[in-house]
């Protein structure tokens, strides 16, 4: 202020946001665990964090997800029970309609969606491949084993103008 008085304000006041009891949360996995007991396998929260988080996450259970054991760690083969199978092709068209289907039954306006999967190992640019939006589609169409996963739900992303968070 002026005066050098501090002010606070909600950050809803200052910028647009999503009231958060109307988040909607969502997504795919290449293993069906339901979240909670995920969530305890992965062992990443507080034990006490887990116990809240729990009766939340029971239910929650992910849609199937692209999995491509070229691009992951090698540990994650044994979890692999619930993938798209398919070309590249396929797989992008399963999540576009996977995309699709969670706005309508969730009757959402907006959706995000934020990458969270284990990582992949480096898969670089290469001319004629992946340089180029047209060249990247013709890969798809040709089923190019070097086109990451990450890549196929961003370009699904992309195709439904929904933004895409690595």
């Amino acid at each position: 202020s002026f005066n050098g008085e501090e002010i606070y304000a909600p950050f809803k006041s200052i910028l647009p946001m999503v009231n958060p009891d109307d988040v909607v949360f969502g997504g795919w996995d290449i293993s069906n665990m339901n979240l909670a007991d995920a969530m305890a396998r992965a062992k990443v929260f507080d034990i006490d964090l887990q116990m809240q988080l729990r009766p939340y996450m029971e239910s929650m259970v992910p849609l199937p997800g692209i999995y491509d054991p070229d691009f992951i760690a090698a540990n994650q083969g044994s979890r692999a029970n619930n993938v798209i199978k398919g070309t590249k092709k396929e797989q992008i068209d399963q999540i576009i309609k996977d995309i699709r289907e969670f706005k309508e039954n969730n009757k959402v306006d907006r959706v995000v969606v934020l990458w969270t999967a284990n990582t992949e190992r480096y898969s670089s640019v290469a001319v004629g491949f992946n340089d180029t939006m047209e060249n990247l589609f013709a890969s798809v169409d040709r089923n190019e084993a070097e086109i990451s996963p990450s890549t196929l739900y961003a370009i699904a992303c992309i195709l439904e103008n929904v933004p895409f968070i690595n």
